[in-house]
């Protein structure tokens, strides 16, 4: 009886999911990170920025609403794209040194993921590669996070991304990963250049697409999926032709924030796999490997998850009525990769310099590396369909 009675029902998968213990969004709300700071009972911080935030005035906002908590702080701007491990070294020792009990990230993914690991590091003995993997990180210091882009979601995911000595983007994810406090402001991407609008908005639609994809989604993340994808096909060409125009940053921003719920429950797919080792190998910043991969992604997963991929197709917009479901995927492949173009975006791997002979190679690395987006996939990656997906990826056959 009870075994009849289960298989009718579709909510028996378990859900897990890690969030920051909070999230401020608001036009504004970045003037609150001292009071923020002064709530988590910090009296000393270490902030981990991007070089650039130092020119914008953002900076000045951070440190006038830090004085007037009475909140001492200094500040690390050796952050660069791409974050390498070298760089983790580094901070672990100032934060060890400097008797701080708060860690504030503000910046792009690199920047948040380096104060991540910093964090961490100021909690913990050893080195940052102690940490790397799934569960390892058990404790760390106080840690708020604020990004200055629109994409990455570094600033509620529960993952870091770090470049190994021997090259290769590494993984630490974990319930200590994520923020005490997570300030979302899209008044601090107003000043993003057009092109970083773009690599950062095609990181946050993968997000929120091969969250749909993978083998872990569910009724919780596709929420969060599906509402990003919706905002970014409605604000993402106004944000990228319009930087000033502060409804498409809120949007975008919101997007974002999305996008980082939905794959903090489910992972990537084989998109993120590729555009990670595409990093490693061809040092493609990671939101235009992103935006390189996205269509090619969904062509790739057409033969298990069209019905899916229509749904996506519908939440960004595209006209698709009269369509089956493998017709409504395919024109959704090829309308993004016509958007990467239109965004000045490289759209082939042969843009890139690639030759074909060299496709085997990045197959070879993909199967050794992207072990965890083989899991996730909803097909299964083989060697013989994976090279497939680079050759085409290669041609920008869709």
């Amino acid at each position: 009886m009870i075994e009849n009675v289960l298989s009718q029902i579709t909510w028996l998968k378990k859900i897990a999911a890690i969030f920051p213990k909070k999230v401020l969004f608001g036009v504004g709300c970045f003037d609150d990170i001292g009071a923020e700071a002064k709530t988590l009972g910090a009296t000393r911080a270490l902030l981990v920025i991007d070089p650039i935030v130092a020119k914008l005035g953002i900076m000045e906002r951070a440190k006038r609403s830090l004085e007037n908590q009475q909140i001492s702080f200094e500040v690390f701007d050796g952050v660069e794209p791409e974050p390498h491990i070298e760089i983790v070294h580094k901070t672990t020792q100032i934060v060890k040194g400097g008797n701080f009990d708060l860690v504030v990230g503000i910046g792009g993914g690199s920047a948040l993921d380096i104060a991540k690991a910093t964090a961490i590091m100021a909690a913990n003995p050893g080195t940052f590669e102690d940490y790397i993997g799934f569960g390892k990180v058990k404790r760390r210091s106080k840690l708020i996070l604020s990004p200055t882009t629109a994409g990455t979601g570094s600033e509620v995911s529960a993952f870091i991304v770090i470049t190994s000595k021997e090259g290769e983007k590494t993984l630490t994810v974990g319930q200590e990963v994520s923020p005490d406090v997570s300030i979302i402001d899209p008044t601090l991407t107003l000043t993003m250049p057009a092109k970083v609008t773009a690599s950062t908005g095609f990181d946050a639609l993968s997000h929120a697409v091969e969250s749909i994809l993978s083998v872990d989604s569910n009724e919780y993340s596709e929420m969060f999926a599906f509402k990003a994808i919706e905002l970014i096909g409605k604000h993402f060409r106004t944000a990228y032709h319009q930087g000033w125009n502060m409804e498409a940053r809120c949007g975008m921003s919101m997007a974002a924030l999305l996008a980082g719920f939905a794959f903090s429950i489910t992972g990537c797919v084989i998109g993120h796999g590729a555009a990670m080792r595409l990093g490693e190998v061809l040092h493609i910043p990671h939101g235009e490997a992103c935006a390189l991969c996205l269509p090619y992604t969904i062509s790739f997963n057409i033969p298990v998850a069209a019905g899916k991929l229509a749904k996506v197709a519908r939440a960004f917009g595209i006209d698709i009525c009269g369509l089956s479901d493998e017709e409504a995927a395919q024109k959704c492949a090829r309308f993004l990769k016509s958007l990467v173009q239109e965004f000045g975006l490289k759209a082939t791997l042969k843009e890139y310099g690639v030759e074909k002979a060299d496709l085997e190679k990045h197959v070879d690395i993909f199967m050794k590396r992207s072990v965890a987006e083989i899991k996730w996939n909803p097909r299964v990656i083989t060697k013989e369909n994976l090279t497939k997906f680079y050759e085409d990826l290669w041609s920008g056959t869709l």
